[in-house]
């Protein structure tokens, strides 16, 4: 068959005819929200349906549906999740997301009930490559036609990102909240269980749970990995963090489960990895949980969850601890010793401590002394000093170091287990001492009230322990360390049995003037231990005899 020629125009016409045919149908780029990728770049998007144009993100009664399709697709990599976040009008309301590899078939469809609020929905995609994310909203049953666009308005698809996994529910401020598609939660009588899949994958350094809850209760958390945990719900943070490598014990878990009673409260749980330094702020319950210590480390180190200015030191054994603190423990606390750096040969048949605390201001004046004099330090001190200046604990400044006004405080692997919580108990209230100005004013002011007579005791106790018996302040701090590191009812027996005890081993010369203190001043022990323990409770949510709260 024959055909005829376009005229000249027309064949000067198609090409551009052609074009303009390609750019109609061509689909139109979307940029009324965002879709980034797992290394922060934009990705172009258009939509299936037929959204008015700028509000393609908006869902109504009549616009439950759209599709969102990738220009080309985009991996999801290891560790990370596709959140997408919605403002949602109602409580109530639907929510189902699906993810496209392949056009044809979703790889995995999600169903959430939202609430009311912003909140961002954590998605599980096998680590692939997407291709498209369906959105569907379901307001929830009832609500009559609404006269103006607001009111018809169901949700508002805020952004779509990559980011690092994500696994459970947080619930943030005004109504805002996080939620991953694995979480579970079942209720039972009068306690609810909560169940967080942790994909091996995830089980690097730094992933952490986190548990927040509403209030203080004094409620314990049963958490169960590779091992079991207590957790006590009483700080006055309301939140506590537990690394997952204290639960995971080095071998993967399938799951967490969280037993958690409704007195609980409990309002969030959550594993995410963390930056090292907030992976590391963790309750001091943990320095007793963690598990050994690598071949090539003197110590592991935390901050105070609490008091995030309080560096905990957990050391190896307690000759490594010695080649860090022990001249900084005779220069500071030591009978004879303080405010001069000691030589080695001096102090080597000498005892320092079992487990270690001082404050910023002090180890300066340690470091700056050495600075001054250049008196030659051991290698490990040299090594924590630099690690304090990296941490901000200290300061440079001119020829010497300044305070940040924090503390330290350290206890040894080597310490057998019920020591270890003894000690810990000590040393963190001492650094509550330190840290806390109104702490510190009770305990001056209950050292302070004592006659000559009743601080006789403290005074032979610690000077036969070489103390420097001289400083009040050291004095005082050592009296509240001492009544704290156990329970209130066990104070009277431990101060005049088993001190007393020590004291008369040592000088028998003392058992009679140590039995008429007995008589006279025995109760106040108890009594002072008391009020000290009514102070931590309301000020941290913890008392004398543990000072942590995960157990």
């Amino acid at each position: 068959m024959n055909c005829a020629a376009p005229p000249p125009i027309l064949r000067l016409l198609l090409p551009l005819i052609a074009v303009g045919l390609l750019f109609s149908c061509a689909p139109r780029e979307l940029s009324s929200f965002a879709w980034v990728s797992s290394e922060g770049k934009p990705l172009s998007f258009h939509q299936e349906f037929s959204f008015e144009e700028g509000k393609e993100q908006l869902f109504d009664r009549e616009a439950t549906k759209n599709r969102y399709i990738l220009a080309e697709a985009s991996a999801i990599p290891p560790g990370f999740m596709l959140a997408v976040t919605l403002d949602i009008e109602s409580e109530g309301t639907v929510v189902e997301f699906s993810l496209y590899s392949d056009l044809r078939k979703p790889l995995r469809t999600s169903r959430f009930s939202g609430a009311a609020g912003r909140s961002s929905f954590y998605l599980s995609s096998g680590a692939v490559s997407l291709k498209a994310l369906g959105l569907t909203v379901t307001p929830p049953a009832g609500g009559g036609a609404a006269e103006s666009e607001q009111a018809i308005r169901t949700a508002a698809l805020v952004s779509v990102e990559v980011l690092p996994e994500f696994h459970g529910y947080e619930y943030r401020e005004k109504g805002a909240s996080r939620i991953s598609d694995d979480v579970r939660v079942e209720r039972g009588s009068g306690a609810v269980s909560w169940y967080l899949p942790i994909p091996a994958a995830s089980q690097a350094a730094g992933q952490t749970l986190t548990l927040s809850y509403g209030s203080a209760s004094g409620a314990e958390i049963l958490i169960r990995g590779a091992r079991s945990l207590k957790l006590l719900c009483s700080s006055t943070r309301g939140q506590t963090r537990i690394p997952l490598s204290v639960l995971t014990e080095g071998s993967p878990v399938e799951s967490l489960v969280l037993s958690v009673s409704d007195s609980a409260g409990l309002v969030s749980a959550f594993v995410e990895a963390l930056p090292p330094r907030d992976a590391a702020t963790v309750d001091p319950g943990i320095l007793l949980q963690k598990p050994r210590l690598g071949e090539d480390e003197d110590f592991s180190l935390h901050y105070w969850e609490l008091i995030p200015e309080v560096l905990m030191f957990d050391f190896r054994d307690y000759a490594v601890q010695d080649a860090y603190l022990k001249r900084l423990a005779f220069f500071v606390e030591k009978q004879g010793f303080t405010g001069r750096l000691a030589e080695d040969a001096e102090i080597a048949e000498l005892h320092g401590w079992n487990a270690h605390d001082y404050r910023a201001e002090d180890v300066a004046r340690f470091f700056t002394l050495a600075e001054t004099s250049k008196f030659s330090l051991g290698e490990e001190e040299i090594l924590l000093r630099d690690l304090l200046l990296r941490e901000g604990f200290l300061i440079a400044s001119g020829n010497g170091f300044k305070g940040n006004g924090g503390a330290l405080i350290s206890i040894s692997r080597e310490s057998p287990d019920y020591l270890r919580k003894t000690f810990l108990t000590h040393e963190a209230s001492h650094a509550i001492f330190f840290t806390d100005a109104s702490y510190r004013k009770l305990v001056l002011s209950i050292w302070n009230d004592m006659s000559k007579e009743e601080k006789s005791f403290w005074y032979r106790y610690f000077g036969w322990m070489r103390y420097n018996t001289g400083s009040d302040y050291l004095m005082a701090n050592e009296l509240q360390a001492y009544l704290i590191q156990q329970s209130p009812v066990h104070a009277q027996k431990y101060f005049t049995e088993t001190l007393v005890g020590r004291l008369v081993e040592a000088h028998p010369e003392l058992e009679e003037p140590l039995s008429e203190y007995v008589l006279a001043f025995g109760g106040e022990f108890t009594e002072k231990a008391g009020e000290l323990d009514a102070w931590l409770r309301a000020a941290y949510g913890f008392g004398a005899g543990a000072t942590y709260f995960v157990r």
